[in-house]
């Protein structure tokens, strides 16, 4: 039953049937033709090139895996430079002063020199007439406990510095 109808369906179409078949076979025909012209066209573009040219690109293609790798060895060291360099010096702080009333000049003085964390030393050197005395403070995360005003102020002028 279903096969009759099918048929009934083609024989009643049969001319619409041809046409649309004929189209089709046009348009790949067409199809056809165009890419045949293309395919001609690279072909000769591919003859016209220098004998040793994909010789060239073979070797630009491994130059270029060879230049990915030590890109990848870079980045990998960069990472690691960035780690190191996070912990060392890269504030600096300098405030000079005159520690007691019978000295002149600015002769006493502190400096602070802190890594990225705000971490680091002070060192101060204290003159007078009879003696000069240096001491070194240690720095943990920016504290100023237990510091005086000047070192403080190299501190601050330390991390001011950067900003």
């Amino acid at each position: 039953m279903y096969l009759d109808s099918v048929l009934t369906f083609i024989q009643t179409n049969q001319l619409g049937l041809i046409i649309a078949l004929a189209l089709s076979q046009l348009f790949t025909w067409i199809v056809l033709v165009f890419s045949w012209r293309k395919n001609r066209k690279l072909t000769q573009s591919l003859q016209s090139l220098p004998p040793n040219t994909l010789e060239k690109i073979d070797q630009y293609q491994s130059q270029l895996v060879e230049i990915k790798a030590i890109c990848q060895e870079l980045t990998q060291l960069q990472s690691s430079n960035k780690r190191k360099l996070a912990k060392t010096i890269q504030h600096v702080g300098f405030y000079r002063y005159n520690a007691f009333p019978d000295t002149g000049g600015e002769l006493s003085f502190s400096l602070a020199l802190l890594n990225e964390q705000q971490e680091g030393f002070v060192l101060t050197s204290l003159y007078s007439r009879q003696e000069a005395r240096v001491y070194a403070k240690e720095i943990h995360k920016g504290s100023l406990a237990r510091l005086s005003p000047e070192e403080q102020e190299a501190i601050r002028r330390a991390i001011i510095e950067e900003k």
